[in-house]
């Protein structure tokens, strides 16, 4: 998890958060499937979202639906905070309308397509009226790797088709803008917004595709392949279970074969 953040850091110029967000008036910041807490722990640690915002000091809060990697109590500022929470399971109301910033990043591969809406709700839930969302992902249609070799590609390949194996999304980067557009509205005059209560609209302010073929940050080029392997080792014990009941079963066995299939080719379309 430590080696995907800092490969998304690089990828984003080195930057924790977008430049559209002022860090001036962030004083409450929450970490959904914050992992080892790293991106919290180094925003903590960045100047610019130090010191306290109108008198008080700010809090950072990172959720994760496992304590098993949160860094130790004596590993971590008294203003930083780890909570257990499924964040398919509406957040507990003493967190809603909370946060200036929530951050998301990654979650593509635990989430099935499913879930998404509810995932982006229960997220929005914890927003004030008028802070951020930032949300990263990686799209399994970018290979990643440089040079594409015939390896590499059946490695993004198997990635794709376990994803949608696994009811997870192949390619997430639209579902999700959909799914967050879903909760954007126009509210007459006198009425709430049910997400923001200061603000007749919510929309999306920024979208950015990065791509990482010829990305200039050496680290990038060096950490395509390692984040493309480890995505598919993610999957590897699934797949291999999956395999080896299609192989007793010939009409499962087909059924995988097609949609393997289908998913490789809409791969090569993407």
């Amino acid at each position: 998890l430590d080696a995907q953040h800092n490969f998304m850091r690089n990828v984003s110029g080195g930057r924790l958060t977008h430049p559209s967000i002022p860090s001036n008036v962030i004083q409450s910041v929450a970490d959904v499937a914050t992992g080892t807490g790293i991106w919290l722990q180094e925003l903590v640690a960045d100047s610019a979202y130090s010191g306290r915002v109108n008198g008080s000091e700010r809090g950072f809060v990172g959720f994760d639906i496992s304590p098993q990697q949160f860094p130790s109590t004596n590993d971590h500022p008294p203003n930083v905070t780890f909570v257990v929470h499924d964040m398919t399971e509406t957040f507990p109301s003493e967190y809603h309308e909370k946060f200036d910033l929530v951050n998301v990043r990654f979650v593509s591969y635990v989430v099935e397509a499913v879930e998404v809406e509810k995932v982006v709700w229960n997220t929005l839930q914890l927003l004030k009226p008028g802070g951020y969302l930032q949300w990263q992902e990686g799209d399994a249609c970018d290979s990643w790797s440089t040079p594409e070799t015939p390896a590499t590609l059946a490695i993004v390949n198997h990635v794709i088709s376990e994803k949608v194996a696994r009811g997870l999304l192949a390619g997430v980067v639209t579902p999700l803008i959909k799914a967050i557009m879903a909760f954007s509205m126009d509210v007459p005059e006198g009425r709430h917004n049910p997400i923001s209560r200061s603000s007749d609209l919510m929309r999306i302010t920024h979208i950015e595709t990065i791509s990482t073929l010829h990305h200039p940050s050496p680290v990038v080029q060096a950490s395509k392949q390692l984040v493309a392997v480890t995505a598919a080792i993610m999957l590897l014990e699934s797949i291999v279970a999956r395999k080896r009941v299609a192989a007793k079963d010939p009409q499962l066995s087909k059924l995988m074969q097609k949609l393997y299939q289908r998913k490789c080719n809409r791969w090569m379309t993407c």
